[in-house]
């Protein structure tokens, strides 16, 4: 599975934060091709989105403060992944006012400590006891780096012997299964062919016939990828992916819009969306087997 199945929703949250607080941020992100596991993806996702909640509710300043100080109106938040002797590592850097009277607080604090303090000084849910014991459970590491009202880094490293065996549970894996795709499409012509393409390669499928109905299926069980198309009616592929993207068992599931509308603008709003992936029809066995294998990176996943 690609970075990217980590960065995309959380540029997309980000996106969204700021724009709720009236804020305006520009998310910049390097590595998204660097391979990891699922169970990864599924474990950091929960804390990096609380260091990207805390830069937008707590340090990136409103555009006439920016200003005030000499910065852009915009923030800044860039997303960094890369692999580094034996460990991947994580940098999520900012451009706003600072930790302040915060840093001396979390200075040698271990790094379950430090994504406490930091959920609990944002609004809405905090971190569960579950979601830190899975962040724990990747063994990592968190330094931060900070230039006081200009700009903070945190750095986070995860040994690459864990990342191939953790689960986002914490917890061995014991068993292997089929690679989970939901195909949602209104043609049921288009639907058979995809089913017949994607079992061939040992995935196991579960078909919608428009963005209702594959919502549905999104909220009853756990998928690895889902390949959707745009033009449905009940309710549009963007539309699913939107309000996918706002379900947090589906925020970091990689999404394929498969349509046979071929124009930039489409695809744009497909990645504005929260798309991961954009192909045209027709497909063939070769399409999907390639994005097994970029989205999902194997043929099978643990249970």
């Amino acid at each position: 599975m690609a970075i990217a199945n980590l960065f995309v929703p959380l540029r997309l949250k980000a996106r969204a934060a700021a724009s709720a607080s009236g804020r305006q941020v520009q998310v910049d992100s390097n590595g998204e091709e660097l391979a990891c596991s699922r169970g990864l993806v599924d474990a950091l996702y929960p804390p990096l989105l609380t260091l990207v909640r805390h830069i937008i509710e707590r340090r990136l300043e409103q555009a006439p403060e920016r200003q005030r100080v000499g910065k852009p109106e915009h923030g800044t938040i860039v997303l960094d992944a890369r692999h580094d002797a034996g460990h991947l590592g994580f940098s999520i850097g900012d451009d706003g006012g600072g930790l302040g009277s915060a840093r001396c607080a979390l200075a040698g604090v271990d790094s379950a400590a430090l994504l406490r303090s930091l959920s609990a000084d944002l609004a809405g849910h905090p971190l569960s006891d579950d979601q830190i014991a899975a962040w724990k459970a990747q063994r990592p590491t968190v330094r931060i780096e900070e230039r006081l009202g200009r700009d903070t880094t945190f750095h986070l490293s995860v040994p690459t012997a864990v990342v191939s065996v953790v689960t986002a549970a914490g917890a061995p894996p014991t068993a292997a299964r089929a690679v989970r795709v939901l195909f949602v499409d209104d043609s049921l012509m288009v639907r058979k062919a995809a089913e017949k393409f994607l079992r061939a390669l040992g995935a196991e499928v579960s078909i919608a016939i428009h963005g209702e109905d594959g919502l549905a299926q999104l909220g009853a069980r756990s998928f690895d990828l889902v390949l959707t198309d745009l033009e449905m009616p009940r309710m549009t592929g963007y539309e699913l992916i939107e309000r996918l993207r706002q379900m947090p068992t589906c925020a970091a599931v990689p999404v394929v819009v498969v349509t046979s509308r071929s124009g930039e603008n489409y695809r744009e709003q497909a990645v504005m969306h929260g798309a991961n992936d954009y192909i045209t029809k027709p497909f063939n066995q070769e399409t999907f087997a390639h994005l097994l294998h970029k989205w999902v990176g194997a043929g099978s996943l643990v249970a």
